[in-house]
């Protein structure tokens, strides 16, 4: 994993400001460190070493849902209701990052683009990580 305890700490106000955050209140900073490991797949760096590194740092918008959605995964609940649940709220997190985060509106529609895209590699992909099928 990717995430450092340093990591969850800058991010946590932000986390709890988007939907499904309030799942970061059940865990310490140093749990959801080891769960966590930010933009990308689990499997990313075992495959293309620090790519969740460089996918952090390239898609900074999207580090914040990534970890309320690491988490949301992690646990697992409410079978494909739950995961379509946890997806959606990645895709609104993401948006509302964006929102908050870009100057001009043609970043915004590029950064939306990225986040639909993300949007569509979890519900395509996210199947073999879901912890509550």
């Amino acid at each position: 994993m990717t995430m450092r305890a340093s990591d969850i700490a800058r991010y946590r106000p932000l986390c709890l400001e988007l939907p499904g955050g309030e799942i970061l209140d059940r865990y310490t900073d140093e749990q959801a460190a080891a769960i966590c490991n930010g933009v990308g797949a689990a499997w990313t760096d075992r495959v293309l070493p620090r790519a969740s590194s460089i996918l952090n740092r390239a898609l900074p918008w999207a580090v914040a849902p990534s970890i309320v959605h690491d988490l949301a995964y992690h646990e697992g609940k409410g079978g494909d209701a739950g995961r379509a649940m946890a997806d959606a709220q990645f895709l609104a997190g993401c948006q509302l990052c964006i929102e908050w985060c870009s100057d001009y509106p043609w970043t915004r529609w590029w950064r939306g683009r990225k986040a639909r895209a993300l949007y569509v590699i979890v519900r395509k992909f996210g199947d073999s990580a879901w912890e509550g099928k």
